[in-house]
């Protein structure tokens, strides 16, 4: 996919797709890192959530399974929200650790 240069044009996309899911009643998270989050959404954008508590991070970056659940902390987290799902090379497939 592709995002703007303009980070404040992102994150109104990122909200309309939130709203729209919660409007729904769908749970809403996003898979990303701080760095990519940042770069697209800027790093202060929190979505505005009505129909859920927290915002669920599926994070990336992990180099194997023992490493993954470091990256189940609040410092990987980005959005405002909380780390769920840490990915990490699992064979030619990702693997994905619940934290």
């Amino acid at each position: 996919n592709s995002w703007s240069s303009r980070t404040t044009l992102n994150s109104r996309v990122i909200q309309g797709a939130v709203d729209f899911f919660q409007n729904k009643g769908i749970t809403v998270g996003a898979y990303s890192s701080v760095t990519q989050w940042s770069k697209i959404a800027g790093a202060a954008f929190k979505p505005k959530l009505t129909a859920q508590s927290t915002f669920p991070n599926w994070v990336l970056g992990a180099k194997n399974r023992d490493q993954a659940p470091s990256f189940c902390g609040s410092d990987r987290a980005f959005g405002g929200g909380k780390v769920w799902l840490a990915q990490y090379p699992s064979g030619r497939f990702d693997g994905n650790y619940v934290c």
